[in-house]
């Protein structure tokens, strides 16, 4: 069975990244017609990537409870899309935000866990962004920016039952390579979406 409120994520601009492609596709794939005839009500929301305004925006975002929550970021030294299996307990001292602020800090969550897994059927996912099209890995590395930063704060905004996994994409050239994303992210969704949610 699929269905239900899903809240689509993506980022506006950063440095090195003056139009983020994962906004673009979160905006996209919340309007898809392949979700509505899913029975999937998608909703989408641009976190700002700085780290007080993610981190003041993110508990807002998950105070409604949305049944699902699927994060899109870009990652633009990778060549294919990657699931993230967790959301890592640290930052990057030495990369500013787009208000070219840098963190105080190495952990997200000083003495917290070293890592927060996500929750969302993985293999699942893969396969179905594969069967669309897209090359499909699932990622142990969320990397140390506002990625990682977002999915933490999310996972930890939201109750423990509420299905959460955080997507990096590469960059994005041209309208047919969007199309394609937009297509395997669409598939993506509906194991999310799935009840029950299986790890």
């Amino acid at each position: 069975m699929i269905g239900g409120r899903l809240l689509i994520t993506g980022f506006g601009p950063f440095p090195g990244i003056p139009a983020n492609p994962s906004a673009t596709l979160a905006r996209r794939l919340a309007a898809d017609l392949r979700l509505k005839r899913a029975g999937i009500l998608a909703a989408m929301r641009l976190i700002p990537t700085e780290y007080a305004a993610a981190e003041a925006l993110i508990p807002a975002l998950a105070a409604p409870g949305p049944a699902a929550v699927l994060m899109f970021g870009v990652a633009g030294r990778r060549r294919f899309v990657s699931v993230e299996l967790a959301a890592r307990n640290k930052l990057a001292l030495l990369a500013p935000d787009a208000a070219g602020v840098r963190p105080a800090r190495l952990l997200i969550a000083p003495g917290g866990p070293a890592r927060l897994m996500g929750r969302a059927p993985m293999a699942r996912m893969v396969q179905a962004g594969r069967g669309a099209g897209a090359r499909v890995r699932p990622s142990r590395n969320a990397g140390a920016y506002l990625c990682n930063f977002a999915y933490w704060k999310m996972l930890a905004a939201l109750p423990a039952q509420t299905p959460c996994v955080f997507v990096h994409i590469p960059k994005v050239g041209g309208r047919r390579a969007m199309d394609r994303l937009v297509m395997a992210a669409a598939a993506m969704a509906k194991p999310l979406m799935a009840k029950p949610v299986a790890r």
